[in-house]
């Protein structure tokens, strides 16, 4: 037997795979359930669950907790448990609702062992309680728990940050819901708070939910005593802080459910309506929460996008740095590009001029050679007019080349024969000159004894080589006059 809560939320599953298509077929008949079920019911943080948990203890059965069906239908209705779609909650409207509560109810009860209680839990219930209250069989006990506005409130702001206006307005939209939804219908009403100071009472509801009135074991309200005491409610109301928060209707309906859960066994649920500054609150709410949402969702948006941007930008530097690197490498790349077409530029000016200086070396040694062509052939034709002129012939007499070279090498025989007469003349004239250099010297010898004489101061001596001295050097000249022996 399961002995855990089922809190918020219970779970249904389709009802053609639980074997309930007769129940689904005809939706406008209570649900053909033989067994005894709890319902138990009341606004988010009204203490529920603790009721619950106590009948769990005590021996009733509950499904284990998945996602709420009931939480998704309020969406497709275009709200939530928060922001409660009252324009599609109405009676005329839950009538097209009615085949998928069948279903949740179903499917929430549909696990449950043969010999076992079921209890369904889910504060989304007062929303529909209109449509739920067909669907329940006339024998089945229903929970209602309630809790002052102030502490639901209060609780609300701080497990999800509700403003306590809108906490209160929720607190009479649910609760205002579920007395109109099951007005006429015989409800127990139940503070968890003063179920742990009143055990009698406490224990009166067991017998009359889980006995059918008759008594339950005391194992039975020592668990269930055990679970109200260990989970205690956390917040408190202040009687003085009711004039400053609570609306008029929302102060009458927390009075009428006190007082019903006042009374001993099951009772009737006050008829009442919900106020219009409730419904406003909760609109408003709902805007802001909305405004919120789309708010996170710009937000979301502007960071997304700075993200994107920053990393765009982040990218774009990187790529700017890499086309500035890479440009910088393209001017090195360019000034050595450049560096070395000067320095091909100044090659091939060298080479150039290297060219053209030998161009014009070559043409001058061309001209050189040329005009020595020219004077060798001057000097053949001249050799050849020779040999004609010494043979008396003339062109008309047809000489071949061949009889003026044997001329020439004749010529140059008879040339070295006159070299070699002229080398023995010059080996002679060189003899000779030896000679008149001995002579040479010889006469200047005389011609210093005869100055020495000269320079005498004896007149007898000076006077008389006056005239021989004079002959000697008139004869000086003349052999200056001599040919050069070479």
């Amino acid at each position: 037997m399961s002995t855990h809560s089922t809190g918020d939320r219970f779970v249904t599953k389709p009802a053609n795979e639980l074997g309930l298509e007769d129940e689904v077929g005809d939706p406008k008949r209570p649900l053909d359930e033989p067994r005894r079920c709890i319902v138990v019911i009341g606004m988010h943080r009204s203490g529920a669950d603790r009721v619950a948990g106590a009948l769990i203890a005590a021996g009733a059965w509950a499904a284990d907790a998945e996602e709420p069906i009931l939480e998704t239908q309020l969406e497709e209705l275009g709200g939530s448990w928060r922001n409660p779609p009252l324009e599609r909650l109405q009676p005329w409207e839950q009538e097209n609702i009615r085949p998928a509560l069948r279903a949740a109810l179903s499917g929430a009860l549909a696990g449950a062992p043969r010999q076992a209680t079921p209890i369904v839990n889910d504060p989304r219930l007062c929303l529909f309680a209109g449509e739920l209250k067909t669907l329940l069989a006339e024998e089945w006990p229903v929970v209602v728990a309630v809790r002052h506005p102030l502490e639901v409130a209060r609780s609300l702001h701080d497990r999800d940050g509700l403003p306590i206006q809108a906490g209160l307005a929720l607190w009479e939209i649910y609760n205002g819901s579920l007395c109109a939804g099951m007005a006429g219908r015989a409800v127990h009403v139940v503070r968890p708070d003063a179920m742990v100071r009143d055990l009698a009472a406490t224990a009166e509801l067991l017998d009359h939910v889980l006995g059918d009135g008759q008594g339950l074991n005391n194992a039975a309200y020592e668990r269930a005593t055990a679970h109200l005491t260990e989970n205690t409610l956390h917040h408190h109301a202040d009687l003085a802080d009711e004039d400053r928060w609570l609306s008029v209707s929302a102060l009458r309906l927390w009075h009428q459910l006190d007082a019903a859960s006042n009374v001993s066994g099951a009772t009737t649920l006050p008829a009442v309506e919900v106020s219009h500054s409730a419904r406003q609150h909760v609109q408003v709410e709902a805007d802001r929460q909305r405004l919120a949402r789309e708010n996170a969702a710009f937000r979301e948006a502007d960071s997304t996008a700075v993200a994107e941007l920053q990393t765009a930008q982040a990218s774009l530097s990187d790529e700017n740095a890499r086309l500035i690197e890479r440009l910088q490498g393209l001017r090195d790349l360019r000034a050595k590009a450049l560096e070395g077409w000067a320095e091909t530029e100044r090659a091939h000016m060298k080479l150039v001029q290297e060219a053209s200086a030998s161009e014009q070396h070559h043409r001058d040694s061309v001209r050189q050679m040329l005009v020595q062509v020219d004077a060798l052939c001057g000097e053949l034709e001249a050799i050849r007019s020779g040999y004609l002129a010494a043979n008396g012939l003339t062109d008309a007499d047809g000489v071949s080349s061949a009889t003026v070279t044997d001329w020439i090498e004749s010529q140059l025989e008879e040339s070295a024969k006159l070299i070699s007469e002229l080398r023995a003349q010059r080996e002679e004239n060189t003899q000779v000159w030896a000679e008149l250099a001995k002579i040479e010297r010889h006469r200047q010898e005389l011609i210093v004894a005869v100055n020495s004489i000269c320079s005498s101061q004896s007149w007898r001596v000076g006077h008389a080589l006056t005239w021989p001295v004079r002959v000697a050097r008139r004869g000086r000249p003349r052999a200056a006059q001599l040919p050069d022996p070479e």
